[in-house]
């Protein structure tokens, strides 16, 4: 996947909730709240998502 689709992702899915809060302020019931509707709807895009939440947490 192209870096450009690896950020819209997150900025479709993630930044809503998280906005540009440190890192440190990012908190296990931030991650479950911005993945939760998408596994229901796309678990496939949900994983990946996840993935990237975690790369950029790391």
């Amino acid at each position: 996947m192209q870096e450009t689709d690896w950020r819209n992702s997150l900025r479709r899915y993630a930044f809503p909730r998280i906005g540009n809060r440190p890192v440190s302020e990012v908190t296990s019931a931030d991650v479950l709240a911005i993945l939760g509707p998408i596994w229901r709807a796309q678990p496939a895009r949900a994983k990946s998502v996840k993935q990237r939440i975690h790369s950029v947490l790391e």
